[in-house]
């Protein structure tokens, strides 16, 4: 067999290579402990630790100069899923370079290194890089052993001699490693785009596939390293987003998380759909379509024509509030008449106790222009009866907040993006809603709230429509949809809404391109000349070098980006620090 079982621990002489174990702590939470999403043109986390380069003294050659950032355009590559997104191009490096990630995991397994884990990568390898030898994953932090995670001669993915699926050349792909080291018959599980490929040994407590386990602060973490091995067996190749989690996932968790997309690996555990409205349809970012409802009315006649009067554009198109500052691309859907509104498969298994969905959160990032244009002033938000029967289940109340059943609290301004989160546990008779990520209301056992009752969902759920006609004109960025009750840390941690959609954040590089720590007439004189103007994109221009000027990234540099070097311009003074990442 080509890949042969290797020891773990093996000393090495440089200070990332610091080893030893961590005493195994209490069992921790199942959650995400490290992402990476390279948005920002640095290795940055946008979960846990932020990455480094991995490089030996000896090595000449300098990794980081060699890794470039940009944007699937301007590199030319294929897009992700259709659409544009940012990501790191890596060198085929030596054996002393590389990338130390700091997974952030706790022990856990029964030993004294984290034995439980998964690991996701969305990449693409070019056709250079084809029917070669690929190592994704390095569990030795000092590479002085063969690695981990191979993508072998063949395309397939694995390690000692077991390799299966096709990862085929300019084509991204959602890699996904679960490890239970303790299941020695099939504790490794492979998967491609969801589909489990194939499956084998863990190698046993504290073996080879274990990982180093984090620290008592972020500086005593261990690293694992990525796209480096000791003999050499690497190739050129680009990463969209890296993601940690402490637990194994199950192949259905796996399976809903689905291929490779431009909005990079869903930030949270337990997403089963999400809608971001990105290339002017009702297609699912994760899980599936959302689609229209179409439900009876008197008479079996419509009057309205909902595919039609639903429109999809930006704020800035709208002449809408931007969300923090940021145009964003939204839908916009016209208050609905009993017979329509729009429906969604959310992909959870029941769960709580019952034989419906029981347990579940469910964000939103939406506007209202006017609540009170509302029937009696009502704007209802979710529906939980499948044929609109009922009363829906959550509404706005113009003025009053956000709640049901005559309790509502709450700050839900007009004209203003709000993030509105719902929570049903009825396995303990809550149903919870928050705004901003603040508590608004919780109900707490009544009638409502009992197992498989009013909160409890079937395999669909209705959106802003209401049998009695209490809804109104509205707009929504980002849509997503969690397989149990969160808690309000958690809720607490999203806060309100981002441009760039639920579980991601709005960061962008800030407007300083000769990295002198000031926005000032060098700087304007380089956006001066990427600058398109509203009607042509930066392909067209052939300005692609220019990615890092598209603030807003909808692939021109318009006064919208213009806008936002005002913001940060700082002249010879040196600029704000909040500028340094454009809010």
């Amino acid at each position: 067999m080509r890949k042969q079982w290797s020891s773990k621990a093996v000393a090495c002489g440089f200070a990332l290579c610091a080893l030893g174990a961590i005493a195994a702590g209490a069992a921790n939470a199942q959650t995400i402990t490290g992402q990476w999403d390279f948005d920002d043109g640095t290795l940055k986390a946008t979960v846990g630790t932020d990455a480094t380069y991995w490089i030996k003294p000896a090595d000449t050659r300098d990794i980081e100069s060699e890794t470039k950032f940009g944007t699937t355009t301007s590199l030319g590559i294929p897009d992700i899923g259709g659409q544009p997104t940012k990501v790191m191009s890596f060198p085929k490096g030596t054996r002393n370079m590389g990338y130390a990630i700091y997974p952030g995991a706790q022990p856990n397994g029964g030993g004294t290194y984290v034995n439980e884990f998964t690991v996701i990568m969305d990449i693409l390898y070019p056709a250079e890089s084809d029917a070669k030898w690929r190592c994704l994953l390095q569990t030795n932090n000092c590479n002085t052993n063969d690695g981990d995670f191979f993508i072998n001669t063949a395309n397939g993915i694995g390690i000692g001699g077991n390799y299966q699926g096709t990862i085929s050349p300019n084509t991204w792909y959602r890699v996904v490693l679960s490890v239970n080291c303790a299941n020695t018959t099939d504790g490794y599980r492979k998967f491609i785009d969801g589909t489990l490929v194939g499956a084998q040994s863990g190698q046993g407590f504290d073996g080879r596939m274990s990982l180093n386990g984090a620290g008592a602060n972020p500086a005593e973490d261990l690293a694992t390293l990525v796209f480096t091995d000791e003999d050499l067996e690497v190739e050129a190749g680009y990463v969209s987003s890296i993601q940690v989690r402490n637990y194994q996932m199950t192949d259905d968790e796996v399976a809903a998380l689905g291929g490779a997309t431009a909005t990079k690996i869903p930030a949270a555990a337990g997403v089963t759909g999400q809608w971001d409205f990105l290339n002017g349809s009702l297609a699912a970012t994760v899980g599936r379509d959302m689609t229209y409802f179409k439900g009876c009315t008197p008479g079996g006649t419509c009057a309205q024509n909902l595919p039609a009067e639903v429109q999809f554009g930006t704020t800035t198109s709208f002449g809408i509030a931007n969300i923090n500052g940021w145009p964003a691309k939204v839908m916009q859907f016209p208050k609905t008449l009993q017979c329509n509104g729009f429906q969604f498969t959310h992909g959870a298994a029941p769960n709580g106790g019952g034989s419906l969905v029981n347990q579940w959160s469910m964000i939103m990032d939406v506007m209202f222009p006017d609540t009170a244009t509302g029937t009696g002033g009502y704007v209802a938000l979710i529906q939980t009866d499948l044929f609109n029967d009922n009363d829906a289940e959550t509404f706005i109340k113009s003025g009053a907040g956000l709640g049901i059943s005559g309790n509502y609290i709450g700050d839900v301004t007009d004209g203003v993006w709000h993030r509105f989160t719902l929570v049903s546990d009825m396995a303990v008779n809550t149903y919870t809603t928050y705004i901003d990520g603040t508590q608004a209301i919780q109900n707490i056992g009544n009638e409502d709230e009992v197992l498989d009752g009013r909160f409890a969902l079937y395999s669909t759920i209705l959106m802003f429509v209401d049998q009695d006609g209490e809804t109104a004109l509205g707009y929504v960025n980002s849509i997503q949809f969690r397989d149990y009750a969160m808690t309000p840390t958690e809720i607490a941690t999203l806060g309100g809404p981002t441009a760039a959609g639920i579980g991601r954040y709005d960061r962008r590089p800030a407007p300083d391109v000769n990295s002198d720590n000031r926005v000032d007439s060098a700087d304007f004189d380089a956006f001066r000349l990427c600058y398109t103007g509203p009607t042509i994109t930066l392909a067209e221009q052939n300005l692609t070098d220019c990615g890092e000027m598209d603030f807003d990234e909808d692939n021109d540099v318009d006064h919208s980006d213009f806008g936002v070097f005002q913001r940060c311009f700082s002249g010879p003074a040196a600029y704000d620090p909040a500028c340094k990442t454009v809010p």
